[in-house]
């Protein structure tokens, strides 16, 4: 039997996430294998595609023209998810984006429909969604185990071998590490309960370690 042919994939962004979970998990799949990587820092590109054994490409464009590649891996600043996504969709590959999407309702909708004028497939990156205890709390809930939810707390942190805490700090597009982590809560939020409306929020960093009091 002929062996299927394996999934080609290119990354966007050449940070801690790409080096620590996409990269491994690509390369442990079986299904895929790793083309090449952008990044606007030559030398971030340059240094994951050696440790990776795979190549870096100069520009956006250029990766995206390659032949090789079938689907892309988008790991960037949240502000940029949607230049990566759209030139991804107009290129006719198919995308895994980290979360969030995009940074407001408009930006995803574009994202969204770039995804489905050129028919490739978009997924978003929210792993969690899918963890054998997160799967088993919605099953006790639609159960009724448990009876009626009243409360919902998440907690999260930054991943320790991350680097840097720019995401707390003001003066970023979007919402930081709002959007980074606070959004996981945010989506089991609405896996375990369909039907809840916003009532207030809070945007502050209560721990100087992690960043400015003030921000």
């Amino acid at each position: 039997m002929a062996q299927e042919k394996q999934l080609g994939i290119g990354l966007i962004g050449a940070g801690a996430i790409m080096r620590l979970s996409h990269i491994p998990t690509v390369m442990k799949s079986g299904i895929a294998k790793l083309v090449g990587i952008y990044d606007p820092s030559r030398e971030r590109a340059d240094a994951l595609a050696e440790s990776s054994g795979s190549r870096s490409f100069e520009t956006l464009d250029a990766l995206l023209d390659s032949s090789e590649i079938d689907a892309v891996i988008i790991a960037t600043p949240n502000n940029r998810h949607e230049e990566a996504a759209v030139a991804a969709a107009k290129a006719g590959k198919h995308i895994l984006c980290e979360k969030p999407l995009a940074i407001d309702i408009q930006s995803a909708t574009r994202i969204v429909n770039a995804a489905k004028e050129a028919g490739v497939v978009l997924q978003v990156g929210f792993n969690q969604r899918f963890w054998s205890q997160v799967q088993i709390a919605k099953q006790l809930i639609d159960a009724d185990f448990i009876g009626d939810v009243h409360a919902f707390r998440s907690v999260y942190s930054k991943h320790p071998l991350v680097d840097g805490v720019w995401t707390c700090r003001k003066g970023l597009p979007g919402k930081g590490f709002s959007e980074l982590s606070n959004v996981h809560g945010n989506v089991q939020l609405r896996q375990f309960a369909s039907n809840f409306r916003l009532y207030s929020s809070m945007d502050q960093v209560d721990d100087p370690a992690i960043g400015n009091p003030k921000d």
